[in-house]
């Protein structure tokens, strides 16, 4: 299992952005946290899939307010 931190913020009423620092340009959005947090989830799933090495299966996003 791998732990990725990633940070989630409201930038509007039902608009929220989500990502990583330590994979850049790995960002997402939704409509509420949860969504969010989802779409993050998958970014990164698919930001680590883009890359030349093997990657864990399980994923521990450790949430942070900005």
């Amino acid at each position: 299992m791998i732990s990725i931190a990633v940070l989630i913020v409201m930038i509007g009423p039902g608009h929220w952005r989500s990502r990583c620092p330590s994979l850049p340009g790995c960002g997402a959005f939704g409509q509420s946290r949860e969504e969010a947090l989802r779409n993050i989830d998958l970014a990164i799933r698919g930001y680590l899939a883009s890359l030349d090495t093997a990657h864990p299966r399980e994923l521990n996003l450790t949430v942070s307010p900005a």
